[in-house]
Order: structure tokens, then C-alpha cells, then sequence
């Protein structure tokens, strides 16, 4: 086919009903997901927005079969789905489900909420925080901060002038961030991985089969065949959907049902499994996984020796490594130390092999350079347009595209520069940032949401060292506490430069290039899933600083809320403000320690990537060792032998050919059939729990 018949292929999404509907979809949605992350009682479930985008498209088949004409087109459809996904994390792409402090919340929480919070809630932080908050960044005065951190008392007023200033700021800097990542994803990213590298997507799938099929309309009936029966594949999909559907007791008995509630089920059904009998046998090996449902049956798109990568990780690292390194006494021995998190005090992120640390700070560096170097010329391409002819990609011009990016990275260093943070430094958290959304997409792209943090595992070496080298700031925190640049460098360094708010946000680096894929897919014209993206960015970020300023003042304030506000200004602190405990490896004192594994990292991944390019025999995955070991393994490695079994299986049983025929309804089957009952769980919590005890401590 011509360019010019693809081309034509993309339809236009954007209209005015469209526009309407998106836009009134974020209006609803944004108080109810800032209002449920508040007061929820099930705050590893039901804490954003509640509806997956599943029952929207459904809703749109009933109507369309009302009136032909009041049904969405797929691409209108696609148009609105940003606008839910802002509100929500990406975990909202393949399933519907929630993650409030992953999404848009989140961003607000990390940043007025702290600036607010650090400043009246620990005494000990209190005075310090104080001292360098600037009123841009926050309100000062004891009234306002009392009002946030108690809530109003009868009689009182919210002083909204004091706030004007902070939400503004706050807004600016939230709104930069993300459109960093939709200029990295619908310019840079998206074309060349679709097209040309043609990576899995795996989260992205569902929801390009689902609007797809929805909108396979039988023109006599007018009626979707997405619901006839009689056709084997959509027959297997709403198969797969049941069995989905049915391996939801899963986060159903883990939290919404709390008597028969299952160990430590959270998000949905990232479910820990413990190998209590493992310990025994080999003690200080990793005895713990994650089971996903949805990830295992969206795992089984992907090629084997990814799956095989992602289990040999866990092999060589979990296994042996911290047993052997236990018996020969190079690691210590601590009880339970095989069932921790990543983010504790475990062997992965523990001297003299913390690999972890390795995998963050060097090996997705070392992607995210890689992954750069593959796209120079598309870096070539679309900034040539500024100097060169324009030219249309799928409705999005390139000369727009590239002056949307360069406005964007130069306001970034702008506004970094003008807060107070050294110029040299700005630049560098930008280009850092870059490398890491870089990585972060890449990952995501191809595998799955799991890696971890670059500011809280070491990464934050690549910002201050160089600062402490150039003057800025001392190597060490200073009793009183650190100077003001190296406060506000901490402050903007996250969710910026990479933290979990940011690497699972709905419209994050991974997310935006995700939903590309959706708009590629559905052959919904790009420009108009990217505008509509910039405006729900810009309205959803500033209605949710408003509407949590307002719920904490009218609705108990920090002490009677779920808001990080009791917390986060501790974490951020660890910024070398206060305190130094975000160094890594664990027990690191001084920012340089964490070079020699970085370096490692680096040189680990440019081997295995070249090995992987040089030889076909060489099935080591670099993408799939990076993230397993950028997360402690235990992300990665249980539904990974899942999916592989499985996988192996149907492949015996059905042969290749009808496995590769009915592997993506089965799979997305899965996932959207898991994610179903969140709604009836969303409104259960909703009615029964959020909304009584907002309306106990609501003050008029």
C-alpha cells in the first residue's frame, strides 16, 4: 500500500462530541479518584477512579445499537481513553486497574503535598523545611499549614489566595513532566518501535483488541461481531474473559472481602507467593514471587527467550548467588531475609554485590543510552523538520513535533534554573531524565511496568556528585542541614528524574508510548490522541491540586486521610537535605560509592546487548536480564516460569500455528476478564466506605 493509502487509513478521532465527552470523563473523574485515594479503606485496590475503560466501550455498543449514529467511532473512543488513564497508572492499560499514587495523584502528592507537609507534620523536619520552602512552592503562614495538616474547624475559611501561587508552580512543573513524555513517545519512540523493531506491547494489547472488536460492526444487524459466538475467535476471547473473570477471587478475597483475605494481595492481584520450605534447603536464597494473572497471560505473547531470561535471572542471582554467598559468609545472614520486598533490607541491594543497585543505576542507564543510539536518526529526522520540509506522520506534523520538544525541554531547564537549582545541574537532570523515560518506555514496551526507581535506588549520585564536584553543595550533609540549591534540587528531582509515581504513570514514559501503540492500532489519527493528551494533561493536573487542597481542608486534613502528606517529606529529605539514607548501596555514606556497580551495570548490558546482536545462538534478552535485575527479581522471575510452562504447553497441544492464531484473544481474554469486577468492587468501597467517612469529618 502507498504512504498515502496508509495515511488515509488514520481516521480522526477528535470532534466535538468526542471532545465533550473526554472532557467531562476528566471532570467526573478527577474528584472521584482524589476523593477514593483519600478515604479508601482498601488502599492496595479500589484507590483512583474505578471504571475500567472496558464497560465504557461496552456502553458505547448499547447505545450504538439504540441509535447507529450516538455510537463512537474506535477512534473517539481512543481519544477519550487519556483522559482515564491520567487519572489512573498504566496498570489501567491492560485490566482497569487502579494505582492512585501512580497516576496524577500522585505527582501532586510528591510535590505540593510535601512541600506543605515537611513544613508542619515531623517537628524535627519542621524547622528546616521552613527555612527553605519558598512561597512559590508552598503557603507559609501557621493558618494555612494548620488547615492542610488538621483540616478547617467550624466557622473557617480555606485562604485560597495562599494557595494560587504553590498550585500554579506545582502545576507548571507537573505539566513540563509530562509533556517530556508525550514528546519522547508520539516523536521519538513510538514509529520506530512500532513499525520498524516491532516490540510486543504487551499492555497495550487488550485494549487495541477490545476497541478493534467492538468496532466489528455487522452492517445489517448493526450490532458488533464481538459478541457473536459462531466466530472462533471471539468465541476464545470471551472464553479467556471468563476464566479471567473467575481468577479475580484473587484480589476479590485478598482485600475486598477481608475475612477470607489471602497474604498480601494488593494492586489488583500482584499476588507474593512464599516458598516457606525453601529456606531450609538453601538458606538466604530469594524464596519469594509475584503471581499476576494478567501478566502471565499477556506474557504469553511475548517471545520464549524473553520468559527464559527472565527466569535464568532469578536463577543465577536469587538462587545461587545468595545462597552461596550466605554459606561462604560474604553476605550475613538475617531471618526472613528470603521473603523481603525489593525496596527492604535485602542481599539485592546489599554490599559486596548489590544487584539491584547494578541493575538501576547502570544497567538502565545503559538501555536507555543504547536505546538512544538506535534512535538517532529518528532524533535526526524529526528535528531536521525545523530547518528542512515538513512533513505529516499519520496527521502529526514533524516541524510541530519538534518545536513541541524543543519548547518543552528548554522550559524544563528554564523553570529548574529559575527555582533555584544550578543551571549545569538543570541540564543535567534533563538529559538524565532522557536516558531513563528512554529505558523506562523500552521496558515497558516490551515486557512489562516492573523496574524500579533511578532516585531511590543510587541514581541520585548522577545529580548530586556532580553538584558536590562543582561547588554547588558539600559531599556530606551538614548538621544544620543542606543549602538551598541542594533543597530544591531534591525536591524537583522527583517524580522528574524517575520514581514509581512517574515510571507507572498512566501517561508516564512507558504509558504515553504505550498508548501510541494503541493509536497505531486502531488507526486513530495521532495528532488528535495527542492533542487531546496535552489538554487532558493541562486541565487534570491543575484540577487535582485543587481538589486535594479542598478535600484536606474540608475533610479531616492530613491526620485523618490516606494522603502520603504523613510521610513523603521524610522520604524526599533522604535527598541529601536532611539525611543521606536514599545512597545506595545500602549502608553508602558518600555519593561516590554507588560508581564501581553503576560502571558494572554499564558494561554488563552493552555486552549482553552486543552479544545479542552479534550472534543468533546468544538468547540472553538484554531488555528482560535489565529490568529482572532492576527489580529485585521477584517482579519477574515466578510469572515468567508461569507463562513459560503454559506457553510450552498450548504450543504442544495446539501446534505453533493455531497457538500463534488465538494466543492474543486468550491473552487479552485473560486480562480484561481479571479486571472486570473492579467496578463492583469500586463502588462497593465507594458508597460504603469513601463516602461516610469523607462526610464524618466534612467541614462546610
Amino acid at each position: 500500500m502507498s504512504s498515502s493509502g496508509v495515511e488515509a487509513e488514520f481516521r480522526r478521532g477528535l470532534t466535538l462530541r468526542s471532545a465533550i465527552i473526554g472532557l467531562i470523563l476528566l471532570l467526573l473523574a478527577v474528584p472521584v479518584s482524589v476523593m477514593t485515594w483519600l478515604y479508601t479503606s482498601k488502599g492496595g485496590t479500589i484507590n483512583a477512579f474505578f471504571v475500567p475503560f472496558l464497560y465504557i466501550i461496552l456502553l458505547n455498543e448499547l447505545i450504538g445499537r439504540i441509535n447507529p449514529k450516538w455510537r463512537l467511532s474506535g477512534q473517539e473512543l481512543v481519544v477519550l481513553f487519556p483522559a482515564l488513564l491520567l487519572v489512573n497508572s498504566i496498570k489501567y492499560m491492560p485490566k482497569g486497574a487502579l494505582s492512585g499514587g501512580e497516576a496524577v495523584i500522585g505527582v501532586i502528592e510528591k510535590t505540593l503535598i510535601c512541600a506543605i507537609s515537611g513544613q508542619v507534620v515531623a517537628p524535627e523536619l519542621a524547622d528546616y523545611w521552613r527555612k527553605m520552602v519558598p512561597a512559590f512552592m508552598a503557603p507559609k503562614s501557621d493558618f494555612a499549614l494548620r488547615v492542610i495538616n488538621e483540616g478547617l474547624k467550624p466557622g473557617e475559611a480555606l485562604p485560597w489566595g495562599e494557595f494560587v501561587g504553590p498550585i500554579a508552580y506545582w502545576s507548571i512543573y507537573a505539566i513540563l513532566m509530562y509533556f517530556l513524555c508525550l514528546f519522547l513517545a508520539f516523536g521519538i519512540y513510538g514509529r520506530r518501535w512500532v513499525e520498524v523493531e516491532r516490540l510486543p506491547f504487551p499492555l497495550s494489547q487488550p485494549m487495541i483488541f477490545a476497541v478493534n472488536s467492538a468496532m466489528d460492526i455487522d452492517a445489517t444487524t448493526n450490532k458488533s461481531k464481538w459478541f457473536d459466538l459462531s466466530i472462533t475467535n471471539y468465541k476464545i476471547f470471551w472464553i479467556a474473559f471468563f476464566i479471567g473473570a473467575i481468577a479475580s477471587a484473587i484480589p476479590i478475597l485478598g482485600e475486598v472481602i477481608p475475612p477470607l483475605a489471602v497474604y498480601g494481595a494488593f494492586a489488583w492481584g500482584e499476588q507474593p507467593i512464599l516458598f516457606w520450605w525453601l529456606p531450609s534447603i538453601a538458606p538466604g536464597a530469594m524464596a519469594k514471587g509475584v503471581l499476576q494473572v494478567d501478566q502471565i497471560a499477556l506474557w504469553l505473547l511475548l517471545p520464549t527467550n524473553m520468559l527464559v531470561t527472565c527466569v535464568l535471572a532469578y536463577v543465577i542471582f536469587g538462587l545461587i548467588y545468595q545462597a552461596v554467598a550466605v554459606q561462604l559468609g560474604i553476605i550475613p545472614y538475617n531471618p526472613g531475609m528470603e521473603f523481603l520486598w525489593n525496596w527492604e533490607d535485602m542481599p539485592a541491594n546489599w554490599y559486596p554485590f548489590p544487584y539491584r543497585v547494578i541493575g538501576v543505576t547502570g544497567m538502565m542507564v545503559g538501555l536507555g543510552l543504547i536505546s538512544l543510539w538506535t534512535l538517532r536518526d529518528r532524533f535526526r529526522e524529526v528535528f531536521g523538520a525545523l530547518t528542512g520540509p515538513d512533513r505529516k506522520e499519520y496527521g502529526l506534523s514533524l516541524r510541530g513535533l519538534a518545536l513541541f520538544g524543543l519548547i518543552v525541554m528548554i522550559a524544563i531547564i528554564v523553570f529548574f534554573t529559575a527555582s533555584g537549582v544550578p543551571f549545569i545541574i538543570s541540564i543535567i537532570m534533563l538529559i538524565m531524565a532522557i536516558i531513563y523515560y528512554t529505558a523506562l518506555a523500552r521496558v515497558t514496551s516490551t515486557l512489562w511496568w516492573h523496574v524500579d526507581d533511578l532516585m531511590g535506588v543510587g541514581g541520585y549520585s548522577y545529580i548530586y556528585a556532580p553538584g558536590a564536584a562543582l561547588g554547588y553543595w558539600p559531599w556530606t550533609v551538614p548538621p544544620e542541614g543542606n543549602n538551598y540549591a541542594a533543597f530544591v534540587t531534591g525536591m524537583l528531582a522527583t517524580p522528574f528524574d524517575n520514581c514509581w509515581t512517574l515510571r507507572v504513570n498512566g501517561l508516564g514514559p512507558g504509558g504515553a508510548t504505550g498508548l501510541y501503540k494503541i493509536a497505531y492500532e486502531t488507526r486513530t489519527n495521532i495528532r488528535d490522541v495527542l492533542v487531546m493528551s496535552m489538554v487532558y494533561v493541562a486541565l487534570g493536573v491543575t484540577l487535582t491540586c485543587i481538589w486535594e487542597i479542598w478535600f484536606l481542608a474540608h475533610g479531616g486534613g492530613i491526620m485523618r486521610t490516606n494522603t502520603w502528606g504523613s510521610w513523603v517529606h521524610w522520604w524526599k529529605t533522604g535527598y541529601m537535605m536532611t539525611g543521606s539514607w536514599q545512597l545506595m548501596p545500602i549502608g553508602a555514606t558518600h555519593p561516590n560509592e554507588v560508581w564501581p556497580f553503576a560502571v558494572t551495570g554499564l558494561v554488563l548490558v552493552f555486552i549482553v546487548w552486543w552479544l545479542r546482536m552479534k550472534f543468533a545462538w546468544f538468547f540472553i534478552d538484554p531488555t528482560a536480564l535489565t529490568m529482572s535485575m532492576a527489580v529485585g527479581l521477584e517482579w519477574t522471575w515466578l510469572s515468567g516460569l508461569v507463562a513459560l510452562v503454559i506457553k510450552l504447553i498450548l504450543v504442544r497441544v495446539m501446534g505453533i500455528r493455531r497457538f500463534e492464531r488465538y494466543v492474543l484473544p486468550i491473552a487479552t481474554g485473560i486480562a480484561l476478564g481479571f479486571g472486570a469486577p473492579i467496578l463492583i468492587a469500586g463502588v462497593i468501597e465507594y458508597f460504603n466506605v469513601v463516602v461516610p467517612r469523607f462526610m464524618a469529618y466534612y467541614v462546610p
